[in-house]
């Protein structure tokens, strides 16, 4: 391979190591600090109650005042520590300019991740097409009078190899590096030392589920964007199964989701969004919904013999059936 190649790669490589370090400055989540504000200083505040959210894990959590009209000198009143990461930096939803400012800095994250991870792929996909170039070169060095031909396997080698290497960052973090907002039962808090229980759900189901509204005991739903998921929340109250009982909200729900067309006057779903510092209004949000309803076959067992907690999913016995 000539030299006039060998500096294009390095000079490739030296823009990629540039550009990285730019995004390497752009602000992330946990560095949202100075936030817009309005009227004069006054933070805008929507008119209804809305959650705190840990900046440490993304857990959504109520004020320390539970009273549902939630009065005005309630409203900087913050949880105490995480109940799961025991973080104690939490995010006042309620501030529509600090909601909108967090969500920015999520989005900039992932971009940022994503464009990192695709100058990864092309520096290494660039130093395997160099291997695989020069060693080809010395196998044949009748190619070194035919540089179109090792141009041609260097461009090929290279796309192959970037692409190639993009597919298994993917495979790799497909959304892990992004944290949704999440609200559920806090794995390790205990349950290891009960057996499964098999059969069907009994209770009041005086829930409904957020954006079907159906009459449960229990929902699940989760909020994406693109392929990043922004909420993972879930809530059931008192139930039993083969009359053993569980208490509300100490059973993870692992429950088949569907997806579901959010309607653009529902105001309730709007409201359900804006309380966890999301848009309703944003056009890339997809909903996917799960609930559980009494008369249903299905399992609880534990997750694991030693973090503990407790799933409830679809009894094998009955899908099998």
């Amino acid at each position: 391979m000539g030299s006039g190649t060998a500096g294009a790669v390095l000079d490739a490589i030296a823009r990629m190591r540039r550009a990285e370090r730019e995004l390497s400055r752009r602000p992330r989540i946990g560095h949202v600090r100075a936030l817009p504000r309005r009227d004069g200083g006054a933070p805008d505040r929507l008119p209804f109650p809305c959650f705190f959210l840990c900046d440490g894990c993304g857990r959504l959590e109520e004020g320390t005042s539970n009273d549902p009209m939630r009065r005005e000198g309630d409203d900087d009143r913050a949880p105490g520590p995480c109940p799961a990461c025991h973080a104690t930096a939490w995010v006042d939803l309620r501030r529509q300019s600090t909601a909108l400012a967090y969500r920015e800095a999520e989005t900039m994250d992932v971009r940022r991740r994503a464009e990192s991870g695709d100058h990864r792929s092309l520096w290494l996909g660039a130093a395997t097409t160099t291997a695989v170039t020069t060693a080809l070169v010395l196998w044949q060095p009748v190619l070194i009078e035919i540089p179109a031909v090792v141009m041609l396997v260097f461009i090929a080698t290279w796309l192959a190899a970037s692409r190639g290497v993009a597919a298994l960052a993917r495979r790799a973090r497909p959304t892990g590096a992004q944290r949704p907002r999440w609200r559920r039962p806090v794995v390790g808090s205990g349950g290891s030392e009960r057996a499964s229980v098999r059969g069907t759900a009994k209770g009041d189901a005086s829930l409904r589920a957020p954006l079907s509204q159906a009459p449960c005991l229990g929902w699940s739903l989760q909020v994406w964007s693109d392929d990043v998921q922004l909420l993972d929340e879930q809530h059931h109250v008192a139930f039993a199964i083969d009359g053993e009982t569980f208490e509300p909200d100490s059973v993870r729900l692992e429950l088949e989701t569907r997806e579901l067309v959010v309607r653009p006057d529902d105001q309730a779903f709007a409201r359900f969004l804006q309380r966890r510092g999301l848009s309703p209004h944003d056009p890339s949000l997809r909903v996917r919904e799960a609930y559980l309803v009494p008369g249903a076959v299905v399992e609880v067992q534990p997750r694991d013999p030693v973090k503990g907690g407790l799933v409830l999913g679809p009894s094998m016995h009955a899908l099998a059936a």
